[in-house]
């Protein structure tokens, strides 16, 4: 996207600055301005409407005053009388003066009137300032205004146009009394023409009008003569609601369309007549104010405008010198904090490798040490245990080589006691021998003696006998005692080698006692070690570990540091833009 320059920025501000104060300035003018012009129409034209039916209510209240004071004349009461009374054949004379008297009045210069006719208490006309002879059917008897008349009153009646002259008139009504009685009428016709022209002859700004409708909304003055009588303001699109103000007698102000032109209406009623004046003027008049303060208004922005991007220039040209300035620094400084910032983080992440590799090592070594400290605790439990077995073996082949002593010391006294045994078989042997000889004589001498010696040569046989079996035994006893010897012999010569073996024994359970306690020191101080190494491997791998994380900490600080100077690279470049210049390529950062 290519970026605005400072100049064509600070010139759009400039413009913007000028446009928006003029812009809400004109525009806040324009509102109160148009309100202004629309009020201040509004009211000139109601007021001119106001202005024109209060003279046409006094120019009309006045001609009825002048019609009130002839039919209050003594000619006009003195025929009205005379004709009520005896008919128009007895007051020809009366009627005669009358007539010369309305002629003379019709004559007079400025007079307001068309014509002028009496009637009399029945409303039949018997004269008028024409001196012309009247037809018996001239009668207004029966009409409204006629029998207003009759309760006497003045009465205004509805204009018309005379049928030869298409001249407007104004009919107006009043009352003959004679004695207070209602003798007849005095019906004058009263031409508004003057009052046409004064009201023809006011203009509302340039082409704005006065106009005049009666009470049924027909058109009875108006600039177009073709109009007159022949157009209602109620047919007239777009004016329906200022007919119907106009016909009830109401005083305001519209705006309409009228021939494809815009317009605003004042219109007030006439009280007297029952007509309205209406005053028209095009908008685009009274709104010419507005255009005027457009051109001005205008005129004066292409002013400031230009102004504007004159200051707009001037202020560039200073501004962007220095900040060429600064953003060369900028530059420079961007592009070394980018390349510092690249190596820290190269060198961070491979120290923090190597840190992440000698933690694994060291956490490995650490897992090992661990293991050799465990190993280490259980030789060292395993050789005290060792070391309290020997003791207790020692301690016991000390008993059992004090019991084979004694065992050996029995054997010999069993084998001295064997050797005594012995001799003493070898005597009962040799008393069974001698017994088995004193049988064999018993048994001799019993057979000699006879029957007499036949129990004592059973006794003899008995004794015999048992002298043979106590040989047999003494012999059976003495193989057994001879095999007893033998063995206890043998025993004995095999507790004295067991005898010796214990001695042996026993010292080298003593010598591999003291060999064991030494092993179990030595334990004790290598699981000692082990433990100590285990501790420091562990600070060690800790210390990496904090030595791993520092570095990865330092490597992401290098690379946000690399980021921020590519975000001030960024920067230097939209600052550059803004200026309206961009970056060469030996201002190229890394």
């Amino acid at each position: 996207m290519k970026r605005v320059p400072l100049r064509s920025r600070l010139t759009g501000l400039a413009i913007l600055l000028v446009l928006l104060p003029l812009f809400s300035v004109g525009l806040c003018s324009h509102f109160l301005v148009s309100e202004s012009i629309n009020t201040l129409s509004e009211k000139h034209v109601v007021n001119i409407a106001r202005d024109l039916a209060g003279m046409i209510q006094a120019v009309i209240s006045g001609q009825a005053r002048s019609v009130r004071q002839l039919s209050v004349s003594q000619s006009v009461i003195a025929a009205c009388a005379r004709v009520s009374a005896s008919g128009p054949a007895e007051a020809d004379f009366e009627t005669r003066v009358l007539r010369n008297e309305l002629h003379r009045i019709m004559q007079m210069p400025g007079n307001p009137y068309g014509n002028i006719s009496v009637s009399d208490r029945n409303g039949q006309l018997f004269t008028d300032a024409t001196g012309d002879a009247l037809p018996e059917s001239s009668s207004v008897a029966g009409q409204v205004y006629f029998e207003k008349t009759r309760k006497g009153k003045i009465v205004i009646g509805k204009a018309f146009t005379s049928g030869n002259t298409e001249t407007l008139l104004l009919p107006v009504y009043a009352p003959v009394l004679s004695d207070g009685t209602f003798v007849g009428a005095v019906m004058a016709t009263l031409r508004i023409s003057e009052i046409a022209e004064q009201i023809l002859s006011v203009r509302a700004g340039q082409t704005g009008y006065a106009f005049v409708a009666n009470q049924d909304g027909i058109i009875l003055i108006h600039p177009r003569s073709d109009l007159v009588m022949h157009l209602n303001i109620s047919d007239l699109e777009g004016m329906q609601d200022i007919a119907r103000d106009m016909i009830t007698q109401k005083t305001g102000v519209m705006t309409y369309n009228f021939e494809n032109t815009d317009k605003i209406a004042g219109y007030t009623p006439i009280p007297l007549t029952g007509w309205s004046v209406g005053v028209t003027q095009p908008v685009r008049e009274f709104r010419g104010v507005i255009r005027y303060l457009k051109i001005v208004m205008s005129g004066i922005t292409i002013f400031f405008l230009i102004l504007a991007i004159g200051i707009a220039f001037f202020l560039s040209g200073k501004i962007s010198h220095p900040i060429r300035r600064v953003v060369s620094g900028l530059h420079q400084s961007s592009a070394q904090i980018g390349a510092a910032a690249h190596e820290v983080s190269d060198a961070s992440q491979v120290l923090a490798q190597s840190a992440s590799e000698q933690a694994a090592a060291l956490e490995e070594g650490a897992s090992q040490l661990k293991e050799i400290t465990g190993m280490s605790r259980q030789t060292k439990d395993l050789t005290q245990g060792g070391r309290s077995l020997m003791n207790e073996n020692i301690q016991k082949s000390g008993h059992s080589l004090k019991a084979l002593v004694d065992l050996t010391r029995k054997m010999n006294r069993i084998e001295a006691d064997s050797d005594q045994v012995g001799e003493i078989i070898k005597t009962i042997d040799e008393i069974a021998f001698q017994t088995n000889l004193l049988a064999l004589n018993a048994a001799v001498e019993a057979a000699r003696a006879g029957e007499a010696g036949a129990g004592f040569a059973v006794v003899a046989e008995e004794v015999k006998n048992l002298a043979s079996r106590s040989t047999d035994a003494a012999r059976s006893t003495q193989t057994l005692l001879n095999a007893t010897i033998r063995h206890v012999r043998e025993a004995a010569v095999a507790i004295r080698s067991v005898n010796e073996d214990f001695g042996d024994i026993i010292e080298s359970a003593t010598v591999m006692g003291e060999k064991t306690e030494a092993i179990t020191e030595a334990s004790k101080k290598q699981n000692l070690a082990i433990e100590q190494m285990s501790h420091a491997a562990d600070e060690m791998d800790q210390s990496t570990q904090q030595i791993a994380a520092h570095s990865e900490e330092t490597a992401a600080a290098a690379e946000e540091l690399f980021a921020q100077s590519q975000e001030m690279r960024g920067f230097i470049i939209e600052l550059l833009g803004i200026i309206g210049e961009t970056i060469t390529r030996n201002r190229k950062m890394p």
